[in-house]
């Protein structure tokens, strides 16, 4: 027993210390393991003070402004940039709603959880702390942790306010005539569709007035073209004052303007469109000394929903303007639809683009009439009157009494008085040996040709680069237009007969 009591002891003994050395063991790898995991915590630890730093750098020197929150939506972080843009500085800001420190005029900030779309940019306008506002484009996006709990947010915002007035300045240039700040006449024929499509729509009846000066080119060539941009910019400031806040004004061309007066009867727009002419009436230009009476004719179409689109409208209102001035100046035409009038100058109009097109297109056609004397005279005298036609799309032939009253009330005339001339020398020219030719081949020159500066030395030149002889060729002139341009026909008469016409 005493055997077995040392035994037990001595094995007590032995398992004790051996307890107590992988106690030690124990002990000893727990500390390498906590050394080792603190050593981990302190890299990890500068790792992330790298990280942050890196990123807080990065923040600070980007040009976008940045603000980050915590998951309640307080600041915790603002880059300069939105330090700037806010009036905010990181150190008064940090722990404030945000709400707070970002404010934007018209909308709420963006909470700290708002989802956003990426890419998704919003505009708006940022009151600052100082109460400046700034034109803004802003970005916020949520930051998440890995199982979805949303920790913050990250806002990214930047100044756009040079931009937008850029745009704003383009829109307007795009819209706005830049000598006068009317509109222009493509912002005006968009109103005018407006108009026209709420007419269609709910019935309504609108006015578009067309006001074209009169006089007005006795001041360009009197006191030259600024004295001009000065009138106009003086009475459309005059005539903009008048108009209400619903209505629209715009220069349609060199001294044309259209107004349009929403949901206005004619019955109204009368007295409307007689205030405007006196307004001009009354107006006195002022130039070096010197003083200038303006006038004006006024065409007012209703613009209704019988009316077939904005073409129509402008050509009536046009055709019933210079009614206006046919009929004396200074007065209101009101268009009537059947007006028998108004239905042959809307004709004349129309002959305008095409007689363009056909003299682009060479399809004006010379035909000649003997002049023949009552009594008997020698055949070598033998004279032919030049006369044109036009070819018309379909190859038809359309006399002159069609198309030349709109030639000279358009101002066309001289485009096909040079047609005529270039087109009778180069046939002369090709023909000066046909036994058939006449002696002499008579002209027509409009009142247009006369008063042209460039048209009698175009005349000589194309004479002399012909080689036809100059007494092959005589030239007409009407008395009204000789009297009419007196000092021009005499000059243009005295020089073509010198040249041997």
């Amino acid at each position: 027993q005493l055997i077995a009591a040392i035994l037990t002891g001595i094995l007590v003994t032995a398992l004790l210390v051996l307890a107590a050395r992988q106690a030690q063991l124990r002990a000893r790898e727990l500390q390498r393991h906590a050394t080792e995991v603190e050593r981990q915590v302190r890299e990890k630890t500068a790792e992330l003070a790298v990280e942050k730093e890196r990123a807080q750098v990065t923040l600070a020197s980007i040009a976008d402004a940045v603000i980050t929150t915590d998951g309640g939506g307080h600041v915790d972080y603002l880059n300069p940039v939105a330090e700037q843009l806010t009036g905010w500085h990181q150190e008064e800001a940090v722990g404030l709603p945000l709400d707070s420190v970002f404010h934007t005029r018209g909308e709420t900030s963006p909470s700290a959880g708002e989802s956003a779309v990426p890419g998704k940019t919003r505009e708006g306008v940022l009151v600052s702390r100082t109460g400046g506002e700034i034109a803004i484009d802003q970005s916020v996006a949520p930051i998440s942790a890995e199982d979805g709990e949303v920790l913050g947010s990250v806002l990214v915002f930047h100044d756009v306010s040079q931009q937008r007035r850029m745009v704003q300045e383009m829109s307007y240039q795009a819209t706005h005539d830049a000598l006068t700040g009317l509109l222009n006449r493509r912002a005006f024929e968009d109103r005018l569709e407006d108009l026209l499509v709420r007419a269609k729509l709910h019935g309504h009846t609108h006015v578009m007035l067309y006001l074209d000066l009169d006089q007005f080119k006795i001041v360009n060539d009197a006191c030259g073209h600024a004295a001009g941009d000065q009138l106009l910019r003086q009475l459309s400031a005059l005539v903009s004052k008048e108009t209400r806040a619903s209505d629209s004004v715009a220069r349609l061309g060199g001294d044309e303007f259209g107004i349009l007066l929403q949901q206005c009867g004619v019955d109204d727009a009368l007295p409307i469109a007689q205030k405007f002419l006196q307004l001009v009436n009354e107006f006195r230009f002022v130039w070096k000394e010197r003083t200038f009476t303006i006038g004006a004719s006024v065409g007012l179409v209703p613009v209704t929903a019988d009316a077939e689109n904005v073409a129509a409208i402008l050509t009536a209102a046009d055709a019933a303007c210079y009614a206006a001035k046919d009929k004396g100046r200074n007065r209101v035409f009101v268009y009537q639809p059947h007006d028998t009038e108004l239905t042959e100058r809307r004709t004349q109009m129309q002959w305008v683009t095409r007689l363009k097109q056909a003299v682009a297109e060479d399809r004006l056609v010379l035909y000649v009439q003997p002049i023949v004397p009552l009594a008997p005279r020698d055949r070598s005298l033998l004279q032919q009157e030049v006369l044109v036609r036009l070819r018309d799309e379909d190859g038809g032939l359309i006399p002159p009494g069609a198309f030349l009253p709109a030639a000279e009330r358009y101002g066309l005339m001289p485009a096909i008085d040079r047609w005529v001339v270039q087109a009778t020398l180069r046939w002369l020219a090709e023909h000066q040996r046909h036994p058939g030719l006449a002696s002499c081949y008579n002209i027509n020159l409009s009142g247009q040709s006369l008063t042209d500066a460039e048209f009698l030395d175009w005349v000589l030149s194309e004479i002399r680069s012909s080689e036809v002889p100059p007494e092959r060729v005589c030239f007409e002139i009407t008395e009204t237009a000789a009297v009419a341009t007196l000092d021009a026909a005499m000059r243009v008469i005295g020089t073509l007969r010198d040249a041997g016409c």
